[in-house]
């Protein structure tokens, strides 16, 4: 990984990395040190495939600025993919828009938000891994105490 950030990493390594540390904490820290007194409610929403716009094809970019105006570069090859990229889906962007409206309104909302099926399902297959995985091993933590 050392390699990829030295060397330049894709915009999709980004947003992975950024994702992950979301994912695995970091969407925590920044709730615990929000004061309460404040009213700010945080939640990492994991939204499943809606059918927007830009999935359909019909993304607008703004213009590239010159200096990132090269094929080799990430950003040309995220908006090469992006172009190609067709997301099939049955889920309705603005009703998913409508459903985050409304978890907004609730006075104590999730920290960790799923949003339509294959979302849920995700979540529930990572977290039935990492169970799994959990269990397994369990038996490794036992003995661990330092020797008197």
């Amino acid at each position: 990984m050392a390699i990829w950030l030295i060397t330049g990493a894709s915009s999709g390594f980004a947003h992975e990395l950024a994702k992950i540390v979301l994912e695995k904490g970091g969407i925590a820290a920044l709730a615990s040190e929000i004061d309460p007194t404040w009213n700010i409610k945080v939640t990492l929403i994991k939204l499943g495939p809606f059918l927007t716009n830009a999935a359909k094809g019909e993304a607008q970019w703004a213009p590239t600025h010159p200096a990132y105006d090269k094929p080799e570069l990430p950003a040309a090859a995220f908006k090469s993919i992006w172009a190609q990229f067709r997301v099939v889906s049955s889920g309705d962007a603005r009703k998913g828009m409508e459903t985050v409206y409304e978890l907004t309104s609730l006075e104590q909302s999730s920290l960790y938000f799923s949003l339509w099926r294959e979302a849920v399902a995700a979540v529930r297959a990572k977290t039935n891994a990492v169970l799994e995985d959990t269990n397994k091993y369990e038996s490794w933590s036992e003995g661990l105490e330092r020797d008197a």
